[in-house]
């Protein structure tokens, strides 16, 4: 049977060599899955890919394979001039299994071996030119949970400082032994550098345990915030990485490193408080070139870097945004940058005609002269549920009798019957909003305007039909929902 299947193994070695006879210039993968039959078979690999310089909650493309009989497939990704990251999903009867995200380039030419265990848990490993960067990722992940998983306990006041201490000599030791892995892989340079970054990322593990418990655990609790604050700027420096252009290759490590600056500057205050656009200075000024772009465009698509400590203010973060834009060459991020642009404060809504419960066409411009919350939702979105029960117990009871306010429910739906079953189930939205059905949502003129990718989406609209909130809309809690609407009702 072994001997079956490395004759297998060097068949697909074969054809994936004269495919890359044909076409070099294009990463390929060919490999098997080990799995116990009787469990039936897999269902298909989904490849997820991004391109280079995509953010870290960029929209996915994927490739689907359905392996032969015998467990066997092969895949090609596209050619890219620079790396990029890939994931490989394993679906069989209804549940998932994902490996590590890992970079990816031309010049790879990679066998996969995709096992389930008896447990029923899937290993993937990788062998062939360019693989080492691959198995890097299970490697250095293993790092980042030995101090995930650490003895050292930060959640008794009385030992914080002992235990902080030793807290930060652990984190420093396995910085070290991953400097120490990542040295004898035998991968240039600028691979080492971006395995580093985006592969078991010690510091973001380090930094959340201390944020965590500063801004939650310990908020009113001063001593034990002065450890953590003094503590935290103390080991910073020595846990984190000099800037480097190659930084601009990893998604992840931005958007953690964006998140980071933040609290950097919180935590280098008295008060905690920060202004947004010192905040924007200092990403604007101290990164450059690639790097700096993606960071930006964080603060505006992602929203890293703001949290409690903020001060949110919706005029500046509006002047800020369209600053960015003089910064940005990618092409997706001033797509994206763009898009947000379109639904900050005084921007025109896009208008559009959906139907209602009784057939009847409602268009946007008939509701000129209220105040209205947009909301598209669709059955099965967990974040619509949430914000619809929010709203309708704790703020919807101030507004329904309000004539000049109009929740607009929009169902993302083709089909008139599952509409109508979400309504029902009360879960998404109320019969006493204004509920109307938008066929082929996310893909009519007004979902590609606003590049809707996701759902809930929501906008709240003037008397004028201009936008008064598009964004952030959540920050701060249901509170500062009602008072934004109170707001919009406020003006003529």
């Amino acid at each position: 049977m072994n001997f079956k299947r490395q004759i297998l193994t060097l068949a697909l070695m074969a054809i994936a060599l004269v495919s890359n006879a044909k076409d070099k210039n294009k990463p390929i993968f060919y490999g098997h899955i080990k799995f116990d039959k009787e469990k039936g078979s897999f269902d298909t690999i989904a490849i997820g890919y991004l391109t280079p310089f995509s953010l870290d909650n960029s929209k996915w493309n994927v490739i689907r394979k359905i392996p032969d009989k015998n467990g066997n497939f092969s895949f090609q990704l596209p050619s890219y001039q620079e790396p990029s990251k890939m994931r490989l999903s394993i679906h069989r009867n209804g549940k998932i299994s994902r490996g590590k995200m890992c970079f990816f380039e031309n010049t790879d030419s990679v066998s996969i071996s995709i096992i389930e265990e008896a447990n029923g848990s899937i290993t993937f490993g990788y062998s062939g030119f360019g693989s080492a960067k691959y198995n890097m990722a299970e490697t250095l992940e293993t790092l980042r949970l030995e101090l995930r998983n650490s003895t050292v306990s930060l959640n008794d006041a009385s030992t914080l400082e002992e235990n902080l201490s030793k807290f930060n000599e652990l984190a420093v030791e396995i910085l070290m032994k991953k400097n120490k892995i990542i040295g004898a892989s035998g991968l240039n340079k600028r691979d080492q550098n971006l395995v580093r970054y985006e592969y078991g990322d010690i510091l973001f593990e380090w930094s959340s345990q201390i944020r965590y418990r500063y801004a939650v655990q310990y908020k009113n609790n001063q001593t034990a915030r002065n450890i953590l604050r003094r503590e935290y700027l103390k080991y910073m420096n020595e846990l984190d990485y000099e800037v480097n252009s190659d930084m601009k290759f990893c998604p992840i490590y931005l958007g953690t490193l964006t998140t980071r600056e933040g609290y950097n500057l919180s935590f280098n205050t008295k008060s905690d408080s920060v202004t947004l656009n010192d905040f924007y200075q200092i990403l604007k000024n101290k990164y450059s070139g690639l790097v700096r772009e993606q960071m930006l465009a964080n603060i505006f698509i992602n929203s890293y870097g703001i949290n409690s400590y903020t001060l949110f203010n919706q005029e500046t973060w509006a002047f800020l945004l369209r600053d960015s834009e003089k910064y940005l060459t990618i092409p997706s991020l001033k797509t994206r940058v763009s898009s947000v642009i379109k639904k900050t404060r005084g921007s025109q809504l896009y208008d559009f005609t959906a139907i209602d419960t009784d057939g009847r066409l409602v268009s946007t411009k008939s509701l000129r002269g209220k105040v209205i919350l947009l909301d598209m939702w669709v059955t099965g979105c967990s974040w619509c549920a949430i914000f619809h029960k929010d709203f309708h117990e704790k703020i919807y009871p101030s507004l329904k009798n309000n004539k000049n306010f109009i929740y607009l429910s929009i169902g993302a739906f083709n089909k008139k019957d599952m509409w109508m079953e979400g309504i029902k189930s009360g879960k998404y939205t109320s019969s006493e909003y204004l509920n109307v059905r938008l066929n082929n949502a996310l893909q009519s003129d007004f979902g590609k305007y606003y590049s809707i990718a996701g759902l809930p989406f929501m906008l709240l609209i003037d008397k004028n039909g201009n936008i008064y909130q598009g964004t952030n809309f959540t920050m701060n809690g249901p509170m500062n929902i009602l008072n934004l609407i109170n707001q919009a009702l406020e003006i003529e």
